[in-house]
């Protein structure tokens, strides 16, 4: 990984309980254009505290697990994710696109597009995209069947649970969570 701080290009490791304190150490403004989450396992919860805090990118991409399924809300657990741990090259890590859908949702933000991989998924500000409702189920019902990303992944051999993600969160109703 590279460093530039000439250019706002900076090297660090960032955790669910560093990542707020991160970005202010560097400066990220509130609002900025965009902001891509890959850490292979905590997506989910370092996403969170980022919108918590107050940020608000215009266009949010991050990476996806397709093994729970299209209509599962599920995430790795919030307890895992602060013990650092990490991806072992099986299906057991991040979140599910609608865990992601609906926490996104919550802060203004609607999904635009799933890669054709199903590795990211790209949300973008509902006022950037004129309230254009893209029919979430439907797509992702049609970008799930037959593509087979994360399925490939090798099941979790020591069979740890995905947790609901209103398990951790607030939901208001069944529909909405």
């Amino acid at each position: 990984m590279h460093s530039d701080p000439t250019i706002g290009l900076h090297k660090s490791s960032m955790w669910v309980e560093n990542v707020v304190q991160k970005f202010q150490e560097v400066a990220v403004p509130q609002q900025f254009d965009l902001l891509s989450v890959d850490t292979d396992f905590a997506d989910f919860w370092l996403l969170r505290e980022i919108l918590q805090a107050g940020y608000s990118p215009r266009v949010i991409i991050v990476e996806v697990n397709v093994a729970p399924g299209p209509f599962a809300s599920f995430t790795v657990p919030l307890e895992r994710a602060k013990a650092h741990d990490m991806w072992h090259g099986n299906r057991w890590f991040g979140s599910s696109i609608l865990a992601l859908s609906k926490l996104v949702h919550a802060f203004g933000y609607q999904l635009l597009y799933v890669e054709a991989k199903v590795v990211n998924a790209i949300f973008v500000k509902s006022s950037e995209i004129n309230n254009i409702d893209l029919a979430r189920v439907a797509w992702q019902r049609q970008l799930f069947e037959g593509l087979g990303y994360g399925i490939a992944h090798k099941p979790d051999d020591e069979n740890r649970p995905f947790v609901h993600i209103c398990q951790r969160l607030p939901c208001n109703s069944s529909n909405d969570w």
